[in-house]
């Protein structure tokens, strides 16, 4: 059926039509950040923001015939393109559908007040674990590559590494034509943009250049000119070696489950404060498995919806 809930992305100021990319719950994209963005000084890929987009979604009958879920496997993509060997068979059996995955907790603590995943033994916290998810776009299997990725990804053009007839034959899930999704193979999902917060906002962290660079260089000098003993430390947002920041706190404890509670919490109320929005519901990541030789089973079309895309899909 038809489903409709937040979605949250880790992005810079460059904004673009989250399609090709992943997003998460927002346990999810705390997790990453805490991993991936806030470990870094200055942060990765000039991170400095959450974005929260409303994702509706309706998965191909084609999917539902087979496994009964709202969800495809989650499938990893990097500069607009799947690096998840096997995609490109996927989408060719099911259409464009929305994946979905949940992240281990023993790399962090941010376990949800709802039930994620049926991936999990009954009343475990596994069975709230972080979602990620996957959104197929144009040309999933088609992009750059990591040597293309390196320095600022603010101002790169995924579709570069995209040919005409790929992108024209393989439209990918975010639907083109107003309403919501159909469950055709190229409208499985819609995003609306819901409001973004600030890291800095969220951390605490008044002026962020300030923080890590400029505040260590006005310490040297004032060591320099005998107006205060050294040594000098430079601020970080978080260290994994500590497992806390230097100059901040708003991090410390990446397996703290409470404090994990209390940062979904600080970001949930920040969004309420800046964008209020309506309560959405929160679908469970429902994908099984994938079962033996199935991407070689005749599609079964029954109550699908019709579309031209079965008879041109690359």
């Amino acid at each position: 059926g038809l489903r409709s809930f937040y979605v949250y992305r880790a992005q810079s100021e460059a904004s673009y039509v989250p399609e090709n990319v992943n997003v998460a719950d927002l346990a999810g994209v705390l997790w990453y950040l805490h991993h991936e963005v806030v470990p870094a000084t200055p942060r990765k890929y000039h991170i400095d923001r959450i974005r929260r987009f409303r994702l509706t979604m309706r998965a191909t009958r084609e999917l539902w015939n087979v496994h009964h879920s709202d969800f495809s496997p989650f499938f990893a993509y990097d500069g607009g393109r799947c690096t998840t060997p096997g995609c490109g068979d996927f989408y060719h059996q099911y259409g464009y559908v929305v994946g979905c995955q949940f992240v281990p907790l023993r790399e962090g603590a941010y376990i949800s007040d709802h039930q994620t995943t049926i991936a999990c033994d009954p009343g475990t916290e596994q069975c709230r674990s972080p979602l990620w998810y996957s959104l197929p776009g144009p040309c999933p299997t088609m992009g750059l590559h990591q040597h293309d990725l390196k320095g600022n990804r603010v101002t790169l053009d995924v579709n570069l590494g995209k040919t005409a007839d790929c992108l024209a034959r393989s439209p990918g899930g975010r639907c083109r034509a107003p309403g919501p999704p159909t469950g055709a193979p190229d409208c499985t999902y819609t995003v609306e943009s819901a409001g973004e917060i600030l890291l800095d906002e969220l951390a605490g962290i008044e002026d962020y250049n300030h923080f890590w660079n400029v505040s260590y260089i006005e310490c040297l000098r004032a060591v320099q000119d005998q107006k205060r003993a050294g040594p000098c430390v430079r601020n970080s947002e978080y260290s994994g070696e500590l497992d806390r920041g230097i100059g901040n706190s708003f991090w410390d404890g990446r397996l703290d489950s409470a404090r994990c509670r209390a940062r979904i919490a600080a970001a949930e109320a920040l969004f309420e404060r800046r964008h209020p929005a309506p309560a959405l519901e929160r679908p469970l990541c429902d994908f099984d498995m994938i079962y033996k030789d199935e991407l070689t089973w005749p599609v079964n079309h029954t109550g699908g919806v019709p579309s031209s895309w079965w008879a041109q899909r690359v």
